[in-house]
């Protein structure tokens, strides 16, 4: 393998490491106030996607 082209790889899998950690660290940092859009649009389910709350049987048997 030519000299250059193994630099040229390796400055490319540098890059790609750096954007990974800087994705990690905005992940997993420690943070004040509202999370951004992208992060709650992540952990917030999608309304057809959550679970409908069981009626239990001690709502059926109230008595007014």
């Amino acid at each position: 393998m030519d000299i250059n082209k193994i630099i040229k790889e390796l400055h490319s899998q540098r890059e790609e490491i750096v954007r990974v950690m800087t994705a990690l660290e905005r992940i997993n940092g420690k943070r004040r106030g509202r999370p951004p859009k992208w992060m709650k649009a992540r952990k917030e389910p999608a309304l057809t996607e959550r679970k409908k709350k069981p009626v239990g049987r001690s709502e059926d048997k109230k008595t007014d």
